[in-house]
């Protein structure tokens, strides 16, 4: 059965989501395969720019088991599809989650700090980027101003 899923991605790599999510669609009675088959159902949604459609089965796919790489990407898949659709309270969770499961990933920082953004939260969303440049960049313009940067990823009000 793994190589349906691998032939639905094929598929979704040449956009061909309709023949893709029909191939998954199969998986969708098997409790082991599932979760996966939600998931890249979740993708060719998401890849076709039918985002709403593609909520459910990321909601779907993390009810069930999926290795550590598949759930990072299926929260950050859902948190960041509710996200574009506006859905900024509802998407905050599922970052707040991906924050605690997986403290060392740099890619979720920017979508979440755009979500607290969203929610009226500007100073943490600000605080977040900042903290997230100085730890990602490998620029000496930057890192020259790295004392004080640092300062302000701690509270973008501080003053002296």
């Amino acid at each position: 059965m793994e190589d349906v899923i691998e032939r639905a991605i094929a598929l979704r790599r040449v956009e061909k989501h309709e023949e893709s999510r029909a191939l998954l669609s199969d998986l969708l009675r098997d409790p082991e395969l599932k979760p996966q088959a939600h998931l890249n159902i979740a993708w060719s949604f998401d890849s076709e720019g039918k985002e709403k459609e593609a909520i459910p089965h990321y909601k779907e796919c993390l009810k069930g088991h999926l290795s550590k790489e598949d759930r990072f990407n299926a929260l950050l898949g859902l948190a960041s599809t509710l996200r574009c659709l506006g859905h900024f309270e509802e998407a905050l969770p599922y970052f707040q989650t991906l924050s605690d499961e997986y403290p060392d990933s740099e890619a979720v920082k920017p979508f979440f700090a755009m979500c607290l953004y969203n929610c009226g939260h500007p100073k943490k969303a600000v605080e977040m980027l900042l903290s997230t440049l100085l730890s990602t960049t490998n620029s000496d313009e930057l890192l020259a101003y790295s004392a004080a940067l640092s300062l302000y990823s701690e509270d973008i009000e501080r003053t002296w």
